[in-house]
């Protein structure tokens, strides 16, 4: 559901260049291939700055490893309104850094439907 409001236009997608570097590093052609075609969708790449790279180390102090410390400064610095993952120990040291909200698929699926109000 977030894939196709974001293919209609409904949702914006924020890209970063960190997200760039990673997909080149990716050994299967295949994801790589589709990867780049998300890309494309996206409204902006947020370049990995001397702000993204600071705010990137304060997000580490937390524990949240190097790439993911970059893709949640890119989140910040893009002001991105939500950050969704899969990733449960990244989202709980995320939520502790406290600096964009992260919300995990079926909660940034129910965000977008109003299937509550916060």
């Amino acid at each position: 559901m977030i894939q196709q409001r974001i293919r209609a236009g409904e949702c914006e997608l924020l890209w970063s260049s960190s997200l760039d570097f990673e997909n080149s590093q990716n050994p299967f052609e295949e994801h790589l291939r589709a990867i780049r075609e998300w890309r494309q969708l996206a409204v902006t790449c947020v370049m990995a700055d001397a702000e993204v790279v600071d705010l990137a180390r304060e997000a580490m102090v937390f524990g949240i490893g190097e790439y993911d410390a970059l893709h949640a400064a890119s989140a910040i610095v893009g002001k991105a309104d939500i950050l969704v993952t899969t990733d449960d120990r990244f989202s709980k040291r995320l939520r502790q850094f406290g600096r964009v909200r992260v919300l995990f698929p079926m909660e940034a699926v129910s965000c977008l439907e109003k299937w509550y109000e916060d």
